[in-house]
């Protein structure tokens, strides 16, 4: 009884509102909506299957609002009319499919979904000399295809144990794919193009180049040399990571390429796992004026060490 006194309490407060000239807001109209309708099935069989869709909004701050089918795979929620959507449509043992959707110009739109199976690949990474690979990080990526939307199981982010096995349970049936190795410290290692012809992949055996990345070390200070904590670094690679002629949406290339670091309480920092070539540091903090510092990484496993200077404002 006390729940209910609450709700009808603030109805009234609010329809009170309602009668006060000076709280226009409170009375809007409210924004208009559309029904999204539809059905998620298996492709090929038609077979209904019961999974969820995910509606993603905004662009700045996205909004993830999830809604169940039911045992017929049929979906029906009602959103805001206004601006462009994303609908990743999965189920289990399927891979995802995500449509963008325009703002629409009716009350209703009817959405469907097939999904293909997924295929289980697993398998052993070795470097060229045949030893295992272990605390790696095994992703897929799909050549060509940039990614709108991606669920983490779909990518992949498989760990390595001691003997280098990986299992990745959601590959796309009939495409063609490369694995990206990534480990602390190494540039990342993509494997050749492979292919899915078969409901599961068992014991592929993948053997890659694991180089070794330069690393950049040292200290931030200002005019007196004292040291300055609390500094940004924005560093940017200028050389690439990723295969000739290759087409993708690598995390391990954007991660070895684009990095961030803040400097610890004595000034200092270090970055290691950079490409061979040069590499340009940003320097910011609020009480500094930025620096800009362009640094060589002379080759695999060495270090650069360096001193940054920074003006006052």
């Amino acid at each position: 009884m006390i729940r209910s006194g609450l709700v009808y309490g603030a109805a009234l407060t609010v329809a009170l509102a309602c009668l006060n000239l000076l709280l226009p807001s409170s009375c809007s109209a409210q924004a208009p909506k559309v029904v999204i309708e539809g059905y998620i099935r298996q492709m090929g069989t038609g077979a209904a299957l019961e999974g969820d869709v995910n509606v993603i909004e905004g662009v700045a701050a996205r909004v993830v609002t999830n809604y169940r089918t039911d045992s017929r795979g049929h979906f029906r929620f009602e959103s805001a009319a206004a601006g462009q959507k994303i609908l990743v449509a999965k189920a289990p043992g399927h891979v995802s499919v995500t449509r963008v959707l325009a703002p629409p110009t009716g009350p209703m739109v009817e959405v469907n979904f097939q999904l293909a199976p997924a295929v289980k690949v697993s398998g052993w990474i070795t470097d060229t000399k045949g030893v295992p690979v272990d605390g790696a990080t095994v992703r897929v990526l799909y050549p060509g295809e940039p990614l709108v939307f991606a669920l983490e199981q779909e990518i992949g982010n498989a760990q390595t144990d001691a003997s280098g096995r990986f299992v990745l349970p959601y590959v796309r049936s009939q495409a063609n794919f490369v694995l990206e190795i990534s480990k602390p410290g190494y540039l990342p290692a993509f494997s050749p193009r492979l292919a899915t012809q078969a409901a599961e992949i068992k014991d592929l055996r993948v053997q890659v180049e694991m180089r070794r990345g330069g690393a950049i070390r040292g200290v931030v200070e200002d005019r007196s040399g004292r040291s300055i904590p609390g500094v940004v670094l924005d560093i940017r690679a200028l050389a690439a990571v990723e295969p000739a002629g290759f087409v993708g949406s690598s995390v391990a290339a954007l991660e070895a390429t684009s990095r961030r670091a803040v400097t610890s309480p004595d000034g200092r920092f270090s970055l290691a796992g950079l490409p061979l070539g040069p590499v340009v540091l940003v320097a910011r903090h609020e009480a500094y004026k930025p620096a800009k510092v362009e640094v060589p990484v002379p080759g695999e496993d060495q270090t650069v060490e360096i001193r940054l200077t920074l003006e006052k404002r």
